[in-house]
């Protein structure tokens, strides 16, 4: 599993981030973190260009289904580096909701999961997502659900030694049910596109009808169904 996330890691990074600037230290990604099989914990080593004086940032960005449009559910992420002793609030990244930019379906996410992963029946759907992701995925489909997208960043106390292991595990989520988690690590000043990102309208990048938005929806979805049982 773990392999398999990491050769499909770049083309998921590419589209949340079409440039990856500099001072990257590592990179990690859970898809469907909370779906049955599905791994909700990572172990992503940091080590080259690692300064054991200086903090390191930690940049998530969450795409999650929700069922309702009133924007109310919590996805709660932890990070720490193994051993690095780390205070409670900068361990956890709480993704409100009603903070994250909301985008609705067009109606077409049934059409493009087909295009993906083929043809099957609601109970190989249900089967495949669990019965939490499968309710907010008929909810988006139909219209009545919303696509979250949403980042933070947490500052962690950098290791000991010029290297570690940053654990990640999504804690527990209620209203509204994770689909990707990015995870990017790094050190010096933090770039723009991995900056603290909260509710907007306008400049939604996730809404299925713009193609940012449909590539990156599509990019999880082919890994869920397709890519993870290839190789």
């Amino acid at each position: 599993m773990q392999r398999r996330a990491i050769r499909f890691l770049p083309t998921l990074l590419m589209l949340f981030c079409p440039a990856l600037p500099a001072g990257i230290l590592a990179t990690g990604q859970l898809v469907a973190p909370l779906a049955p099989g599905q791994q909700s914990r990572l172990q992503i080593p940091v080590g080259e260009g690692l300064d054991p004086a200086r903090p390191v940032w930690v940049s998530y960005q969450l795409i999650a289904l929700s069922e309702g449009s009133d924007s109310v559910g919590e996805v709660v992420v932890e990070g720490i580096f193994e051993g690095v002793p780390t205070p409670i609030n900068l361990q956890l990244a709480r993704f409100d909701a009603g903070r994250m930019q909301s985008g609705r379906s067009a109606g077409t996410v049934a059409e493009q999961l087909e295009r993906v992963a083929g043809k099957r029946d609601d109970r190989e759907w249900r089967a495949l997502m669990g019965d939490a992701l499968y309710a907010t995925y008929e909810a988006v489909n139909s219209g009545q659900g919303r696509i979250l997208n949403g980042r933070l960043v947490r500052h962690l106390p950098a290791p000991a030694e010029a290297e570690g292991v940053l654990l990640v595990a999504v804690e527990r989520a209620s209203g509204m049910q994770p689909l990707g988690l990015l995870v990017v690590a790094g050190q010096g000043d933090l770039p723009s596109e991995l900056a603290e990102q909260g509710a907007g309208s306008g400049s939604l990048a996730f809404t299925l009808g713009r193609v940012a938005g449909g590539l990156l929806f599509l990019g999880l979805l082919y890994w869920f169904f397709v890519a993870r049982r290839r190789g």
